[in-house]
């Protein structure tokens, strides 16, 4: 049987976010890493609002760590993955900005944004070609 503890799963990713700070620590791919998941945490226990804080963070801080496009794009992938869920309209207008921006974009994530934008107007029952034409 699966148990989901998702308390107690919280307040051990916050404690290992208060020694990362302590350790200085506090703008790591650990750190990263560790929001992450304590987003993730509180989305599956359906606190929304807490979940897109922790992500909002972690996709502001992500440029500040690492120029790495890769982990910068995932960053903001996480943040509009959660508004498919939480928020559609927020989403469309988050990747609408992600695909003004695209030259910051790799290739395959190029692919990978296209596809996310897809999903939203299938959610609403509309065409993504016939809507960006």
């Amino acid at each position: 049987m699966h148990d989901k503890r998702y308390n107690e799963s919280e307040s051990f990713f916050k404690e290992t976010l208060k020694i990362l700070k302590q350790a200085g620590q506090d703008k790591s791919m650990s750190y990263l890493f560790v929001l992450k998941r304590l987003a993730y945490v509180c989305f599956l226990d359906r606190r929304y609002s807490e979940s897109e804080k922790y992500f909002k963070v972690s996709s502001d801080l992500t440029p500040l760590v690492t120029k790495n496009p890769a982990n910068i794009f995932s960053s903001q992938k996480n943040l509009l993955l959660f508004y498919t869920y939480a928020n559609i309209e927020t989403a469309a207008q988050m990747g609408e900005k992600l695909i003004s921006d695209i030259e910051d974009t790799l290739p395959v994530h190029t692919k990978e944004l296209s596809f996310l934008m897809g999903v939203r107007f299938f959610h609403n029952n509309q065409s993504y070609r016939t809507s960006t034409s």
